[in-house]
């Protein structure tokens, strides 16, 4: 699916990617909106840095947004 055809029907026609929710991380979901037919993938070197990434700025926005919470309800 990552050639961006189906290997069952030939369709084009592709679901975006998305995350297999599974225990550990990198696994994910290549499904054809014709047919229904789906592929389980691990993502490769350079997408699992993308995902490390974006998981630590999300990790690091919750803890600003907790810090800053915390901080008010002390000063205020």
């Amino acid at each position: 699916m990552k050639s961006g055809t189906c290997p069952k029907c030939g369709s084009d026609d592709l679901a975006e990617d998305r995350p297999f929710r599974h225990q550990g991380e990198g696994i994910m979901i290549a499904a054809c909106n014709q047919c229904r037919y789906a592929e389980l993938y691990t993502l490769d070197a350079q997408e699992k840095v993308v995902h490390r990434r974006t998981v630590l700025y999300v990790y690091l926005g919750i803890a600003a947004f907790l810090g800053i919470i915390i901080a008010l309800s002390i000063y205020l």
